[in-house]
């Protein structure tokens, strides 16, 4: 995300990245038993860019090139509704585990 977040910086004046692990586990039982259980897990990446005052927003899910997230954010910017946002500092926050 770091990588990311140096590249948005680079071609945008305000950038944020949020990254999303999911996995979920469905059970199927049939007549009390267990008939099928299987695992999935997925990581969804978004990048959020302020560009000129307007907003520009990519996401990618599974494999993606870093460069190409930055480059369609910028490109969606151009596209984007004027706004005033500013971007949270720099801070570290703790990571979330959700059950």
């Amino acid at each position: 995300m770091e990588h990311i977040l140096s590249l948005a910086n680079k071609v945008s004046d305000e950038a944020e990245v949020f990254r999303v692990f999911v996995e979920q586990t469905p059970v199927v039982f049939e007549t009390n038993r267990l008939k099928q259980m299987q695992s999935q897990q997925s990581m969804v990446t978004t990048l959020r860019v302020v560009c000129k005052g307007r907003v520009g927003l990519a996401t990618a899910a599974g494999p993606f090139s870093d460069e190409k997230l930055v480059e369609r954010a910028v490109e969606l910017a151009e596209l984007g509704v004027s706004s005033h946002l500013e971007m949270p500092t720099r801070e570290k926050y703790t990571n979330v585990r959700i059950k």
